[in-house]
């Protein structure tokens, strides 16, 4: 027969157990209402807009304004989990270079942390980073797509935005081509 410290014992295991249980229960419907609106949200900003103004802080901490007034701007949006985002990291860091010599600043914006960047990045791209918090995140990539893009004109306007991968990108990758000397101009894109 179990004794009457035994049973405490079990009932008070049992209820932390489904103290958890209902504790993990919440996040997930959180986290599963969080994917719908952010699923059947709008992109924002929309092409012809203003891009909000953000603040983040590159990886040796240096704080960095996006986009940068005065130039025309890619941001481009990875995930270290992101299998898509892996296979583009070479073609970015080649662009990156090119891009510099146009007038155009590629950043990658990101929200992870600096050792899982350092070992997804390399250090072909670890200038080019910038972290932000999750609101300036939100801010700029609403939907939270990865690998993405928004392209940005000098006076801090959306020209473009899309998939990294589809025409408006193939348009610049062949700008930032073999002919380097191309104009700095941000080219078309996906209205999404």
């Amino acid at each position: 027969m179990i004794g009457v410290d035994a049973l405490a014992g079990l009932c008070a295991a049992l209820a932390v157990g489904l103290a958890l249980n209902l504790l993990l229960t919440l996040k997930v419907l959180s986290a599963a209402r969080a994917m719908v609106v952010n699923a059947t949200a709008e992109p924002r900003p929309h092409v012809g807009e203003r891009v909000a103004v953000v603040e983040g802080r590159s990886l040796e901490g240096a704080r960095i304004t996006l986009p940068e007034d005065g130039r025309a701007n890619a941001l481009v949006f990875l995930s270290s989990r992101c299998p898509k985002c892996r296979a583009k990291v070479p073609e970015i860091a080649r662009m990156v270079p090119s891009a510099e010599t146009a007038g155009l600043r590629i950043t990658l914006v990101t929200m992870e942390s600096r050792r899982r960047l350092r070992g997804f990045l390399g250090d072909a791209l670890i200038a080019a980073c910038v972290r932000v918090r999750g609101r300036q995140y939100r801010a700029l990539n609403r939907v939270l797509s990865t690998p993405h893009y928004l392209f940005i004109d000098a006076e801090g306007t959306l020209v473009a935005r899309g998939d990294i991968g589809d025409e408006g990108w193939h348009g610049l990758r062949d700008q930032l081509g073999p002919d380097e000397g191309t104009s700095p101009a941000v080219p078309g894109g996906s209205a999404s």
